[in-house]
């Protein structure tokens, strides 16, 4: 066990993976990319002159993939075989061996080969893929007993697996078996690529089976429409509730109607909704709750506000404990935010608490009372944000509410217990947006004489969990292995392998910091640099809360990059734009993805519509540019930064409007400004009712101030 890890270190010092000077790499790649005959030939010359080295068996693993890949599976099987001299990678030349094989049908011969791979490479990420096919080249050569014997418990948890337990049924002679495998397939994963496959296998088998076909339950049937509406494609749930309506009884076919007429207002066909909702006679609770509640939904698109406010109360009156009704009030209570209303929003949102203190909506209907408090002057409002940090301390507004308590304490002159707050926020939330008013407000404040502060704020820190810690940089022997296995893959051309290697670990080998870090690195390198922050945020959640000196700067230059720096910072000096301004508002917009399409078909890194863009180009001289030139960086950079300005002009520099009006659109930024005014930005900033364009103003802000301090020298 400790030889191949020896080895392995061995090899990997011997030609540092990622390296594109090294000759088996460029080598690899040439191969790979272009499938010529000329670079074919080179690298099966490098093979043949270190046949006898580890480089040698590496090379055979390409060429054995690359001829996989191109369907040349005779050489491929032979070169594969060749390949397992290569200990490191082993696994992978057995593996896609089999493959190769069952290209050309020796469905046998892969069935022994894979026998036991479990046992020969216990830590491989290919196991479990590596028994799947053993078990369908089993089934495909007069084994299917034994195929489904290795099947039997436990049950499969994906599409992917049903479908295989189904076909390795049919070929056993178990028809019946593999009809309700199939149906698992059709009725649970209906958005699955195995659908399609597993419907015609159903169609097949229903006249050869007859009156034995399985008759699917009416739940399956009503879980395959659900299932399809939660995919969001509501044009094909519409259609299976249509059906359902009037072929199932009870409860699930007035379930069933109800959601036909969700689907329409899902498809924002909201009259049609409406009509067929009115006229529904749901009798089941469950249902009537579920279809008062669209209707109420419906009612408050058609502006038909009294209706809306009606249904709601109706609600309470026939289905006070439904979760329907309590969607129902929270809806109601936006409604009134959106509207800055906060003689109605309260009330629906004490209603929330009242009713299902323990529900998903409570945190943010609490917040939402606190902050009216806050903003009203009212004297429980101190009392109000002390609750919702110690009924909700994982809230979303967490950070908010101790900013906005210390800023309360601060104003009634209690300045040591406001810095007790905004210091904790430093020290728990570092990155955080509420932080950086934080800090500006310690500033502010200048020195506070030390002293105690009173028990119950002590107490009131101490009951919040304590934010993730940084994740350890000290790698073990085990995993630094893993990693250069990665690395290796990615040095060879065979990236996707390098990504599902690391994924992988991360998700299996408790490696996701070290894991992700690697995803973000090859990323990057690729310059795919939204990959590489997506990486990083899904494997290392907490990182707002790491301290800046915890993580290696590559680490934050990975998570906030800075490509296309000198147009990036010319266009923005030719607006008299911050440069790390405009930086954390691509990384909210795009992600620097140029290739960025918003769902409102906003283009590219700093996300302009392409009539805006047309707009832009005439003033700067433009004309005629096309939606596509969008995705060129140059041209989203200038664009967009004249964009940006002409939005701060019109604000009059007011940079929070300003980010509110790019995101949002200037015409809801300049409604919220007709709703309220305030003198003070981060109370406006709060008072945002869209709660998207909340978080994006407060992340461009909050992200700005990192990018100055990591590139700001």
């Amino acid at each position: 066990m400790c030889a191949a890890p020896l080895l392995f270190l061995l090899v990997s010092l011997a030609f540092p993976a990622g390296s594109q000077n090294d000759p088996l790499f460029s080598l690899s790649h040439k191969f790979l990319e272009t499938d010529s005959r000329s670079a074919r030939q080179a690298l099966a010359q490098f093979a043949d002159e270190r046949k006898a080295e580890t480089e040698g068996a590496l090379a055979r693993l390409v060429l054995g993939i690359g001829d996989y890949q191109e369907k040349r599976y005779s050489s491929a099987t032979e070169e594969l075989a060749r390949a397992e001299k290569a200990p490191e990678l082993a696994d992978y030349a057995v593996y896609y061996q089999a493959l190769a094989l069952v290209g050309a049908n020796d469905h046998a011969s892969a069935a022994r080969l894979l026998a036991d791979f479990s046992r020969r490479f216990p830590s491989s990420p290919l196991v479990s893929a590596a028994l799947a096919q053993r078990v369908e080249s089993l089934s495909l050569s007069s084994h299917a007993k034994e195929a489904q014997s290795m099947l039997a418990t436990p049950a499969p948890s994906t599409a992917a697996g049903w479908m295989l337990l189904a076909q390795v049924a049919e070929r056993a002679g178990e028809p019946i078996r593999a009809a309700q495998a199939y149906q698992r397939v059709y009725y649970e994963f209906p958005a699955s690529p195995q659908q399609s496959a597993a419907q015609a296998a159903l169609q097949a088998l229903r006249p050869k089976l007859g009156s034995r076909y399985p008759r699917p339950t009416p739940a399956q049937r009503l879980g395959r429409a659900d299932a399809l509406a939660f995919a969001q494609q509501y044009k094909a749930a519409r259609s299976e509730y249509r059906a359902l309506a009037v072929q199932l009884k009870g409860q699930l076919r007035e379930q069933a109607a109800a959601r036909v007429a969700e689907c329409d207002y899902n498809l924002r066909a909201n009259l049609a909704a409406y009509r067929a909702l009115q006229k529904l006679k749901l009798t089941q609770p469950e249902a009537a709750a579920e279809g008062l509640y669209y209707l109420a939904l419906c009612a408050r698109r058609l502006k038909k506000v009294e209706e809306f406010t009606s249904q709601v109360a109706q609600l309470g009156k026939q289905h006070p404990n439904s979760p329907w009704r309590e969607e129902a009030l929270f809806n109601a209570g936006n409604y009134y935010v959106l509207e800055n209303d906060a003689e109605h929003y309260v009330p629906y949102y004490r209603a929330v608490l009242e009713n299902f203190p323990t529900g998903h909506n409570a945190p943010a209907a609490h917040w939402k009372i606190a902050w009216h408090a806050y903003v009203a002057r009212r004297p429980d409002a101190e009392q109000l944000l002390k609750d919702h940090i110690r009924l909700f301390p994982a809230s979303a507004q967490l950070t908010a509410a101790l900013y906005w308590l210390g800023r309360r304490t601060e104003a009634e002159g209690n300045p040591r217990v406001a810095r007790a707050y905004y210091n904790y926020l430093e020290t728990s939330y570092p990155h955080a947006y509420h932080t950086v008013l934080a800090r500006d407000s310690l500033k502010k404040m200048g020195p506070v004489a030390d002293g105690p502060v009173p028990p119950e704020v002590s107490q009131l820190l101490a009951g919040i969990p304590s934010a993730p810690p940084p994740p350890s940089q000290q790698i073990l022997r085990e995993a630094s292995v893993f990693l250069d296995r990665a690395r290796l893959l990615d040095g060879l051309g065979l990236a996707d392998l390098a990504q599902s290697e690391l994924r992988f670990r991360a998700e299996s080998n408790g490696l996701a910091y070290h894991a992700g870090l690697e995803l973000a690195q090859q990323a990057a390198e690729r310059g795919s640099y939204h990959q590489a922050i997506r990486f990083l945020k899904r494997y290392t959640p907490g990182y707002l809360s790491f301290p800046l000196d915890s993580m290696p700067r590559r680490y934050w230059e990975l998570l906030f990059p800075l490509p296309w720096r000198e147009a990036l910072e010319n266009y923005s000096r030719q607006q008299e734009l911050d440069p790390y301004l405009v930086a954390a508002l691509i990384r909210q917009e795009s992600e620097f993805n140029p290739g960025a399409v918003s769902r409102a078909r906003a283009r590219g890194l700093m996300q302009i519509l392409p009539s805006t863009g047309r707009r832009l180009g005439r003033n700067l001289g433009i004309h005629r540019l096309s939606a596509n030139a969008l995705f060129i960086p140059d041209t989203s950079l200038k664009l967009g930064t004249l964009h940006l300005r002409r939005v701060l002009d019109q604000y009059q520099g007011r940079l929070e409007l300003a980010l509110a009006g790019y995101n949002a659109g200037e015409h809801r930024a300049d409604k919220w400004l007709s709703l309220v005014s305030f003198s003070d930005p981060a109370e406006w900033v709060e008072n945002i009712p869209f709660t998207e364009t909340r978080t994006y103003v407060e992340a461009v802000l909050r992200n700005a101030e990192l990018y100055r301090k990591l590139y700001g020298g």
